[in-house]
């Protein structure tokens, strides 16, 4: 029996992991779950019935986010010591890699974020394994291992998802009228400081889509009074909203990147690139990308306004889609057989 400690520090690793938790318990192992009380991370925790220990509530600002990496050290360091952990595992962590160093256990840490330099700087030194998809646009020398993924197949591979049709009443659209999803990110995470994105121009956005469907937004910060839009209700069903809007278009590579795994057209408009949503607008066409400012008023939602105008959008993402996975891996199995390998010390 191999003894695994899952830490999640955002909603969507939640999700990233929720699927490779329930194969290794069905393995006959032992897991243990530690999680930041950040968004609705541990609503998703709770629906999920997963065990958890909370070790810390998000912080804002570097000082902060420094001085809780030395205490979420101290915090897992005694969880590994107390449960006598084989393998720690979390998504850009440098924490946990940290506390996995001092125990002298594997740490494996996923990332797929080239702009979270900071804490990859803190992380890299001390994992074991530094795991990322094959798109990634960085190089972490010997311990760095690639897939042929994406981190959102992990729970969005049709093997694993299926669309829930009640989040439509929830949010009051039905299946036979377009709506659009709007995300604006809040751009304090140490990778999206001094970052730009679409949120300036939120006005802008409700004028030009409003014509087409209702607009649906989750934002991380305040945003102007306006009839044009609502804010989304059951956020932890968002993936099945993402499935049957019409469009997406937000500042989250993250999100654009779950709309484009669903099949629905995808426009990420941020100032900062990832390789994942490069990989997939050059390769597949699934996501557009916008990362000049100057772009995102103008062409990024003269190509939303496209999108809207034709009725053969959402087949066209569908039959791109189909590509795309006939690519790639199954990453949760990929997650499973990584994490099970690790165990026997650090190499």
């Amino acid at each position: 029996m191999v003894k695994i400690l899952f830490h999640v520090g955002h909603p969507a690793h939640v999700h990233f992991f929720k699927h490779a938790i329930k194969k290794i318990i069905n393995l006959g192992n032992e897991v243990y779950v530690t999680a930041v009380d950040k968004e609705f991370t541990r609503e998703l925790l709770d629906d999920l019935k997963i065990p958890y220990e909370t070790v810390g509530v998000h912080k804002r600002g570097l000082p902060r986010k420094l001085y809780s990496m030395l205490t979420y050290d101290k915090k897992f360091y005694s969880i590994i010591k107390k449960n006598r952990i084989d393998v720690a595992t979390a998504v850009g962590s440098p924490s946990i890699a940290q506390a996995a160093y001092l125990t002298k256990i594997q740490s494996v840490i996923f990332t797929d974020t080239e702009t979270a330099s900071i804490g990859n700087n803190f992380m890299a030194p001390f994992a074991t394994k530094i795991i990322t998809p094959e798109c990634y646009k960085g190089d972490f020398g010997s311990k760095h291992q690639k897939y042929g993924g994406y981190q959102e197949l992990a729970y969005l591979h049709p093997k694993y998802f299926t669309p829930d049709e009640s989040v439509l009443s929830d949010n009051g659209v039905t299946t036979k009228e377009p709506f659009i999803v709007v995300r604006f990110v809040s751009r304090v995470s140490l990778h999206d400081i001094g970052d730009v994105g679409l949120s300036d121009e939120a006005e802008a956005v409700f004028e030009r889509l409003k014509t087409f469907g209702k607009i649906l937004v989750s934002s991380e910060h305040p945003l102007p009074e306006n009839s044009s839009y609502s804010v989304i209700k059951s956020p932890s069903k968002i993936h099945s909203l993402l499935y049957y809007a019409s469009l997406y278009i937000g500042e989250s590579p993250t999100m654009a990147t779950e709309a484009a795994l669903c099949g629905t057209p995808s426009i990420y408009a941020q100032g900062s690139f990832r390789g994942y949503t490069d990989e997939l607008e050059k390769k597949y066409g699934l996501v557009l990308n916008f990362h000049n400012p100057s772009d995102f008023v103008g062409p990024a939602l003269d190509k939303a306004c496209e999108i809207l105008s034709s009725a053969d959008s959402k087949s066209e993402w569908a039959r791109r889609k189909v590509l795309m996975l006939a690519d790639k891996i199954d990453v949760t199995d990929y997650i499973v057989s990584t994490l099970l390998q690790s165990v026997g010390g650090i190499s």
